[in-house]
């Protein structure tokens, strides 16, 4: 049985593929069950339904509370060393724990300020030798988290530290040392997801902790990581960026209807993703568009609410609650706490569709705004109808961008939009557009403020500008003014599998190996070529340059 690649993390091995099976089967009893009215929207790729394998039992991402895990009163070691390797072992025991009990990826929230605090709880001096200790640990558990597939027995964690604000010693130390122990590793060492929060009064230049904001920089040009969250950014601007933390680009979690704002205790439940170009092609006019986008809106908030009544009688989540993980203590109360995320994917072809002009064309663009507008404008509608908190996702469409386009060239056989084999990422440009750096920023950074769901905008290099961190730090300035939310730098980056030569080439230079493991963005994650789904395989053989 091939496995059908909706999750990059998923390998292809015995206990994989006994996974993937198990997962098919419970995604068509789900479907079954459904209403048919919505069970026929997905199967016919209007819509998709995130994670249906864990419909009746588990919600998608979290980030769980500092408390609920590092626990220094818990540490039984007497020496330095030994309580910073327990607390980085807490941490670790956590998500797999965590990883466990939900779909979709965990969140460490101000992992720089958390840490800090449980060290210093512990008694431990911020010397330099316990800043070299803290390095060595932290490189043994990232280690553990790129090499282990411990998550259902075949698959990576899905891991993000936040970090970049404490300017505390133990704060500092934390963060130059995760830093350091990412860019010691191979490049095919991809875990975790590392998000430097960029805030101009704390990182920016002359503020205490730009040092480290140029580390940041320096590491993302030699392995694509950290990524950034832009807290000066237009989306971000007036939250409390200690209270907005993200799970990579498909969890932004800040507002609140049920409690208190901010990312920390919180996740997303679940997730239902729009296929735009569909509509496009079923309608081919700007107001039966319109009609039939708010007709499949509105199917994908009755599959959100079901999932919601299905969930709050759920034992896994009640484990969950009983867990401290979320400020929530019951299951119900983690589904209203929570969020629920109406998605799309396949803007650039959607307007191409309607306008006959791209994103980067004048009508095209007016035409993507009022899109937005109007999802925006439905979802918030939802948050007042239903008291729970509908956001809207600019999905990154890691397996359903293949998916989508496959459906629809049965259904749609004379269209052109899916003949590439894929459908672009929620509103970016399409990956071949040849786009300027800036004008790509400039197109696609208005559209991040109507994705309050959680969004990416990202820049494809021609090469790894390593050592170039001016570079690097000019393209997350340039982010910033644009109104991008969250920010990740591209470049092709191979690696040979025999002396572990890094670079782009087809032969490795430094041995003559053609065994050579190539190493991409998905969308917020890395993986390594081989494990990228179809569409995403497709999708980067396309990619050009941003110069």
């Amino acid at each position: 049985m091939k496995i059908s690649k909706e999750n990059s993390a998923v390998r292809d091995t015995h206990a994989g593929r006994n996974f993937a099976e198990g997962a098919r089967m419970e995604k068509e009893r789900v479907l079954a069950a459904l209403p048919e009215s919505l069970s026929s929207l997905h199967r016919a790729a209007v819509i998709h339904i995130h994670d249906l394998d864990g419909w009746n039992d588990v919600g998608n991402c979290s980030t769980p509370r500092p408390e609920s895990y590092l626990n220094p009163e818990f540490i039984r070691s007497r020496t330095d060393y030994g309580k910073i390797a327990d607390l980085i072992e807490q941490a670790r025991s956590m998500i797999y724990a965590v990883g466990q009990r939900q779909t979709g990826g965990i969140g460490c929230g101000n992992f720089d300020r958390d840490m800090a605090a449980a060290l210093t709880r512990a008694g431990v001096p911020p010397t330099e030798a316990n800043a070299e200790a803290f390095r060595e640990e932290a490189t043994r558990f990232f280690a553990g988290l790129s090499t282990q597939r411990l998550r259902n027995s075949c698959e990576n964690f899905y891991v993000t530290l936040n970090l970049g604000l404490d300017t505390g010693k133990w704060g500092r130390i934390v963060t130059s040392a995760v830093l350091a122990a990412f860019e010691s590793l191979p490049a095919d060492f991809t875990r975790p997801n590392i998000v430097f929060k960029v805030k101009r009064d704390i990182n920016g230049k002359g503020a205490v902790n730009h040092d480290l904001f140029l580390r940041a920089c320096a590491c993302t040009a030699k392995k694509m990581i950290p990524t950034y969250l832009l807290m000066d950014s237009a989306p971000n601007a007036g939250c409390d960026p200690w209270a907005l933390n993200i799970m990579g680009c498909r969890t932004r979690v800040y507002a609140n209807r049920n409690g208190d704002v901010g990312s920390i205790g919180r996740g997303n439940i679940a997730a239902v993703s729009l296929n735009l170009p569909h509509i496009a092609l079923e309608t081919h006019d700007a107001g039966r568009f319109f009609t039939r986008l708010a007709e499949v809106m509105d199917a994908a908030k009755q599959v959100l609410m079901l999932r919601a009544e299905t969930l709050g009688q759920s034992r896994y989540l009640a484990e969950v609650a009983a867990s401290g993980n979320w400020g929530a203590r019951t299951p119900d109360g983690i589904c209203r706490q929570g969020t629920y995320s109406v998605g799309f994917i396949g803007m650039a072809e959607t307007v191409e569709i309607l306008c006959g002009g791209g994103l980067q064309t004048e009508a095209g663009n007016r035409m993507a705004v009022k899109i937005l507008e109007t999802m925006r404008g439905m979802v918030d509608r939802y948050c007042v109808e239903t008291e729970r908190n509908f956001a809207l996702l600019a999905s990154p469409g890691e397996g359903i961008s293949g998916r989508f386009a496959d459906e629809d060239s049965k259904r749609f056989p004379e269209a052109s939009c899916w003949r590439k084999g894929f459908y672009t990422n929620s509103f970016h440009l399409p990956v071949d557009s040849g786009a300027s750096l800036a004008r790509k920023l400039a197109t696609e950074g208005p559209f991040h403020r109507f994705a309050n769901g959680g969004s990416i905008s990202y820049v494809e290099l021609r090469e790894a500008p390593v050592g170039n961190v001016e570079a690097v730090a000019d393209i997350v300035s340039l982010a910033t003014e644009c109104g991008v939310s969250y920010l990740g730098v591209n470049f092709p980056l191979d690696m040979c599998r025999v002396c572990g030569e890094r670079g782009t080439f087809d032969t490795c230079p430094k041995c003559g190996s053609s065994s050579i493991s190539r190493i991409r963005r998905v969308s917020g994650y890395l993986e390594t070529l081989d494990d990228f789904s179809t569409g995403k395989r497709a999708e980067e053989a396309m990619r050009r340059a941003n110069q």
